[in-house]
């Protein structure tokens, strides 16, 4: 009987042991007592196998057989057995890795990369428009409504020239007044130029001028229509 390394640490395990000891062949109780060498992320380790890496491995094919939903499986002893020999003579399945020295072996885990977060600008909201009296007079169908004129033009400065503009019943006086003296110079004979009263037909003519009356009236028509004003 071959004597193995493995430690047992409980009765299953005991009875798996000596079940292995007594049907290993040298070759595999090389392996159980040694490990097996095997290359891994470019280094040279040893993997060696222990009982309680088998005890999971049969936990695993247990479950296999077990019905859906079920708990429990029963699974007789030749075929836990036949399981023991299969772990520890496939290289393929991993137990415990250890480096040369004989510590175990762990490998180097690579921080996992941040998630890159992209971040959107937010249009600010531009500020709006300040309302003139084209936009108004531009609601509906393009007609300007009695509410939005009224508004309009009391927002709108008053003009202050229109106080020093004569009323029309000065305007009426004047005009009366250039009249009178228009007749005046149609008939000087019996009109005084300068005074504007009417003479006798005997008193002393005077030559025709301009009375200040009427250079005053003629400097606030030209204040009121320009220039352009053609006496008559």
């Amino acid at each position: 009987m071959t004597k193995l390394n493995l430690e047992a640490t409980s009765r299953e395990q005991e009875i798996v042991k000596t079940y292995l000891e007594e049907n290993a062949s040298e070759t595999l109780a090389e392996k159980m007592n040694n490990g097996t060498p095997v290359e891994k992320d470019g280094k040279q380790l040893i993997n060696r196998k222990t009982l309680d890496g088998f005890m999971r491995y049969a936990c695993s094919e247990a479950r296999k057989l077990a019905a859906k939903q079920a708990s429990s499986a029963c699974v007789e002893d030749k075929v836990v057995f036949g399981w023991a020999i299969h772990y520890f003579e496939e290289d393929g399945i991993e137990g415990t890795l250890y480096n040369a020295d004989g510590t175990e072996y762990k490998p180097v885990r690579t921080p996992a990369s941040k998630p890159t977060t992209t971040v959107k600008a937010v249009a600010k909201p531009q500020p709006a428009p300040q309302m003139t009296l084209f936009d108004f007079m531009e609601k509906g169908d393009g007609e300007t409504t009695e509410t939005d004129v009224k508004n309009t033009v009391e927002n709108e400065p008053e003009n202050e020239e229109e106080d020093d503009l004569p009323s029309a019943e000065e305007i009426d006086e004047i005009l009366a007044e250039i009249d009178s003296e228009d007749g005046a110079r149609k008939y000087p004979e019996n009109v005084d130029m300068e005074t504007g009263e009417i003479l006798p037909a005997n008193a002393e003519k005077s030559e025709p001028s301009v009375s200040p009356y009427e250079l005053e009236a003629l400097r606030i028509l030209q204040e009121i229509f320009g220039d352009e004003m053609v006496l008559r």
